[in-house]
């Protein structure tokens, strides 16, 4: 919904709708659906009941404001790193709510894994991104190659950080695996 919104006045207001809402402090009415009102009020009470509301709002927060900053990014290292920062966030969310199933070297792995796989999403949306005007930097080939190039840099360095951890290691290169081929085969059906 929130990039589906063209201008960045209405999107930040949006996106405070959206926090306040999570928080339990209501939302100014038309900014949010009824349905996606309810969505966060789940959420709420997810990250209430395993006492991460306060942690859970302002990852949330920080999600959005990378959000506009990835979209309106004109330089390849700028959106590389609100991509990665991006990824980031979004495994702490899940981590969050894991904490009580979790341990330590799951989360550091998807917290190393987060990256490529985030920026696997972003080489496979990034020319219906820009088409819809979600995203300012225009997906050449050279853009392609540096996400391309992030990619396989953070792929080696799992590879070598994890080599001891068969299962996990090839549960992760399968995940960014099936990214990329589902990658080739939306843009083979784009067409």
């Amino acid at each position: 919904m929130l990039d589906a919104i063209p201008q960045a006045r209405r999107r930040a207001r949006f996106s405070a709708s959206v926090v306040s809402c999570l928080r339990g402090e209501g939302f100014i009415k038309g900014d949010l659906t009824a349905e996606l009102a309810g969505w966060l009020a789940q959420l709420r009470e997810v990250a209430q009941r395993r006492r991460v509301h306060g942690a859970f709002c302002g990852i949330v927060r920080d999600l959005l404001r990378n959000s506009e900053q990835m979209r309106t990014a004109r330089r390849h290292a700028q959106f590389v790193g609100c991509a990665v920062c991006e990824g980031r966030l979004m495994v702490e969310l899940l981590l969050l709510i894991l904490a009580d199933v979790s341990a330590p070297p799951f989360d550091c792995f998807m917290r190393r894994l987060s990256e490529p796989a985030n920026l696997s999403d972003k080489l496979r949306d990034a020319g219906r991104d820009f088409r819809r005007g979600e995203m300012t930097l225009r997906p050449t080939l050279a853009f392609r190659a540096r996400l391309v190039y992030e990619i396989l840099r953070r792929i080696f360095w799992l590879g070598i950080l994890y080599a001891g951890h068969g299962r996990l290691l090839g549960w992760g290169i399968q995940s960014l695996f099936t990214e990329l081929i589902w990658f080739r085969f939306s843009k083979a059906h784009s067409h």
